[in-house]
């Protein structure tokens, strides 16, 4: 009896301690909930405020800026690159605003670089609007893709506001911990070699640049040259500013000029041997290469240059040997190893190219861009069926390396950036490569808002049904896409100036 009322007790004194312990759990569910639908509510309204303060504000100025980001399929063309032809687009809509349209693309970077700079490009251009089309040298990713095996959707958690709430208290805090410990020289080091590869403009086929891209005006370039008619530093500027227009003429003229001026600068000699091989003077673009190189004996890229040049000759050994020397030099730069097993393909020296490729991807971070330079390589040479597996093994070493370089910098980039605009209240637009899904991109910013999407998956797949690739691309540095015609940026540009009018103006369709 005694022992039956001693548990009778101890049931009672549980049950409630159990009572307390689900009020408790109720509590914090329904806090949580509250806290959630206050963050949802909030956020709506801050940016639906901030949204009509920026049309507001837009309407008062009469003005929208416009600021792309991305690499070689963004900055190239010239007045016919795509956010050329996207301001000209915008500005015969019925917005009756001005568009104004900043081209911050740049040849040869990825994610990496385009994040580093972009705070910086946000305070110098102040844009109300950021368009990012990026991923394609993360390690030669064509992320987002279709071909990418991409991880989904993030778990069902992540997508709760309150989540992302402590996850960012959680990153200051960590962030705040980190300021006392050494970084990690492994990752350091990857991530340098990495940033490295794509430090340099490229102009579509490698060509190194004196300058950054970020030039005065025209009018601000010729007031310089006026002011200091014997400064040979202002004709190199605008012989660069006609260079990147496509103005080959002028740009000879003036870097001509600045040689004259001073005639012992290895990079007035390197912009000429640019301007000439463009213009397709071979045997004058390589004396000048070579004449840069005896002033500057330690510049890789004028190796690399020469190579290039060499090679467009047929001069393989030659072109084979100026390769050499620049991975010699800096042997983490893509564009030289590129050069050196093209040289070997087109030879023929099938077994040279293999073992260069299987170098670099020994010694660079972009494995997955070396394993997919061997599956080419290898269809170009197997034709028996049965020797299929041989390249399909690379492919899957391949895929996987590439998702890994996906998952650690591109998709983390592609986040930061939103976090950089979100924290100024200015929209994204995410565009899509041509031809590539829309999916994998629109999966980074699953639950996210202020962000609108360019689907150029659809639009070019059909575009290419009616019209030849080449009307459209100019190569297949991305397989399927390439660096677009005029044409193509038409097409690229009118896609994208639709989604804008119609996602953020609410206009209807437009071109």
């Amino acid at each position: 009896m005694g022992i039956f009322l001693h548990r009778k007790n101890l049931q009672q004194a549980q049950t409630p301690f159990l009572k307390k312990i689900g009020l408790i759990v109720f509590g914090l569910f329904l806090f949580f909930v509250l806290l959630e639908a206050a963050l949802r509510i909030s956020g709506f309204i801050m940016l639906s405020l901030q949204e009509s303060r920026n049309l507001k504000a837009i309407k008062q100025k009469g003005t929208f800026r416009i600021m792309c980001l991305g690499e070689s399929t963004t900055a190239l063309g010239g007045i016919n690159s795509y956010p050329a032809q996207l301001e000209e687009i915008l500005n015969r809509s019925n917005t009756r605003m001005k568009f104004i349209v900043v081209n911050k693309g740049r040849g040869s970077s990825n994610t990496i670089t385009i994040l580093r700079d972009a705070e910086k490009n946000i305070e110098k251009y102040k844009p109300d609007m950021v368009i990012a089309m990026m991923g394609i040298n993360d390690c030669n990713a064509h992320m987002p893709s279709e071909d990418l095996s991409f991880r989904g959707s993030p778990p069902f958690f992540k997508t709760f506001k309150v989540y992302k709430l402590i996850r960012l208290v959680l990153l200051h805090i960590k962030a705040k911990f980190n300021e006392f410990k050494k970084p990690d020289p492994v990752v350091k080091s990857q991530d340098a070699a990495l940033q490295n590869d794509f430090s340099r403009f490229d102009h579509g086929k490698g060509v190194s640049s004196p300058y950054e891209k970020d030039f005065p005006s025209e009018a601000d370039l010729k007031k310089e040259i006026e002011l200091k008619t014997d400064d040979p530093d202002g004709y190199l500027k605008l012989s660069h500013f006609y260079y990147d227009k496509g103005d080959l003429l002028n740009a000879e003229s003036l870097c001509r000029k600045a040689i004259k001026l001073k005639p012992q600068d290895p990079i007035s000699y390197g912009l000429l041997a640019n301007i000439l091989e463009s213009k397709g003077k071979l045997l004058e673009a390589e004396a000048a290469y070579k004449k840069s190189i005896e002033l500057d004996p330690g510049h890789c890229f004028t190796y690399g240059d020469l190579a290039r040049c060499l090679r467009s000759q047929k001069r393989y050994s030659e072109a084979a040997e100026a390769a050499k020397k620049a991975i010699a030099i800096d042997p983490t730069v893509h564009f030289f190893w590129a050069q050196l097993w093209l040289i070997y393909q087109d030879s023929g020296k099938y077994r040279e190219a293999e073992e260069s490729i299987k170098k670099f991807i020994k010694t660079s971070p972009l494995k997955g861009m070396g394993y997919n330079e061997l599956i080419i390589l290898y269809k170009q040479i197997i034709a028996d069926a049965g020797q299929q597996n041989y390249y399909r093994y690379y492919a899957d070493k391949r895929d996987r390396a590439i998702e890994e370089c996906v998952q650690r910098f591109t998709i983390p980039n592609y986040k930061k950036l939103k976090e950089i605009l979100d924290d100024r209240g200015i929209p994204l637009v995410c565009v899509q490569y041509p031809t590539l899904d829309i999916k994998p991109l629109k999966g980074i910013y699953k639950g996210e808002d202020n962000v609108i999407f360019v689907d150029n998956g659809t639009v070019f797949k059909g575009a290419l049904k009616d019209l030849p690739y080449e009307e459209l691309f100019t190569d297949r540095f991305g397989v399927s896409f390439g660096h677009c015609t005029s044409r193509g940026n038409r097409i690229l540009a009118g896609n994208v100036a639709k989604s804008i009018l119609k996602e953020y103006f609410k206009q209807a369709d437009q071109q």
